[in-house]
C-alpha cells in the first residue's frame, strides 16, 4: 500500500475516534474498564519516543542492522494501571515501508489508551534481484523474529525500569498487508507445526526456533488487515484471538487461496483472511471478520464507499480487544 494512501486512511481513523468519543470522560483514578478507554478516543495528546533501537540482527546481505521502533503512549496518563501494548507492524511487499508509514495509526492507538509501538523490521533487498519462493519464506521468518524481539523489549522494560508501564499479560499484534503476514506468522507458527518443507528451510536457516524469542504466551490477540498465512493448519485451539479486514476482490493478497505479490510470478501461495477466519472457526479460536464486498487491497482503506465496512470494523475491533482487556 502507498504511503501517501496510508496516510489518508489513517488520518481518517484519527477523525474516526474522535466522532466516536460523544461525551467528555472524567480522566482519573477510575478504574480504565469502568471507562470509554480502549474503546474511543479517550486523551487528547500522545506523547512519541522516537528511534528506540529494539534489537540488532543480521540482514539478508549478512550485515548487522540496528531495528528501530517508535513508541506512543497517552500523555498525562492520570492512572497508574498498567497499560496494554499494540505493536504495528507495516506493509510493504517485504522489500520497502517504515515505521512511519504506520505513526498515524498508532497514534490513534495511543489516544485511546493504549501503549503503542510502530517498528522496522528487515527486509529483502530489491537490489539483490527478484525474490524466489525461498527468499520470500526466508524474510517472513526474520520478520517474525523481529516482531519477537520488539516485544521482547517491552517484556524487558516491563521487569526492569519499567518505563512504559504495560501489561505484559495483554499485549497485541497489527499489522497491514505484509505486516499483517508477519504477524499472523509471530503469532501462530511454533515448534509443534507440522511444516512445509520450504518454511523448515527458513526456519532452521535463520537459527531454528530455538533462535527466536518465546513471546507466544504473551499475546492475546491479533489484528488483521489484508493478510495471508502459508499454512492455515498452524493455528490451533487455544491460540489468540484474530481480527481481520479484507477486501473479497483483492489481487495483491486474495482474500482465499491464492499467489500472493502477483499472480503472474507465482511465488508463494497463501491463504486470506477468509480461509483464516474458517480455520479459527473450525477449531474454536476467536475471529472477528469484516469482509468487504467489492474492495481490492488499497480502496477499503481510502475511498469513501467503503466507509460504512471500515466503521463497522472500528467498532468490533475496538469492542473486542476492550473485552479481551477487561476481563
Amino acid at each position: 500500500m502507498r504511503k501517501a494512501t496510508l496516510s489518508r486512511f489513517f488520518l481518517f481513523l484519527i477523525s474516526l475516534s474522535f466522532i466516536y468519543s460523544c461525551q467528555d470522560e472524567e480522566v482519573g483514578e477510575t478504574p480504565n474498564c469502568e471507562t470509554n478507554r480502549y474503546k474511543q478516543a479517550f486523551f487528547t495528546e500522545f506523547e512519541k519516543t522516537p528511534d528506540v533501537e529494539y534489537g540488532k540482527a543480521l540482514n539478508g546481505n549478512g550485515i548487522l542492522q540496528s531495528l528501530y521502533m517508535d513508541i506512543f503512549q497517552p500523555k498525562n496518563d492520570p492512572n497508574s494501571e498498567p497499560r496494554p501494548l499494540l505493536l504495528w507492524v507495516h506493509g510493504g511487499h517485504f522489500i520497502s515501508g517504515s515505521k512511519a508509514d504506520l505513526e498515524g495509526l498508532a497514534s490513534v492507538t495511543a489516544l485511546r489508551g493504549f501503549v503503542s509501538a510502530s517498528i522496522n523490521y528487515r527486509l529483502y533487498n530489491i537490489l539483490s534481484g527478484i525474490p524466489d519462493t525461498a527468499d520470500v519464506y526466508d524474510i517472513v521468518v526474520k520478520s517474525t523474529q523481529d516482531i519477537s524481539n520488539a516485544v521482547t523489549y517491552f517484556l524487558k522494560d516491563a521487569r526492569g525500569p519499567n518505563l512504559y508501564n504495560i501489561d505484559t499479560t495483554k499485549i497485541f499484534l497489527g499489522g497491514v498487508s505484509a505486516g499483517a503476514i508477519a504477524v499472523i506468522h509471530t503469532t501462530y507458527l511454533d515448534p509443534n507445526d507440522v511444516l512445509t518443507p520450504l518454511t523448515k528451510t527458513a526456519i532452521d536457516a535463520n537459527g531454528g526456533f530455538e533462535a527466536f524469542p518465546n513471546i507466544r504466551n504473551y499475546i492475546r490477540g491479533v489484528i488483521n488487515l489484508s493478510g495471508a498465512i502459508i499454512d492455515p493448519a498452524i493455528m490451533e485451539s487455544g491460540d489468540p484471538a484474530i481480527y481481520s479486514y479484507h477486501g473479497n476482490k483483492d489481487n495483491t493478497v486474495p482474500i482465499g487461496k491464492g499467489f500472493v505479490g502477483s499472480e503472474e510470478l507465482k511465488l508463494v501461495e497463501m491463504y486470506g483472511s477468509k480461509a483464516i477466519h474458517d480455520r479459527a472457526k473450525q477449531v474454536g479460536v476467536s475471529s472477528i471478520f469484516v469482509e468487504v464486498d467489492g474492495g481490492g487491497h488499497s480502496d477499503i482503506y481510502l475511498e469513501n464507499r467503503f466507509l460504512e465496512a471500515r466503521t463497522a470494523f472500528d467498532v468490533v475491533l475496538y469492542d473486542g480487544l476492550k473485552q479481551q482487556i477487561c476481563q
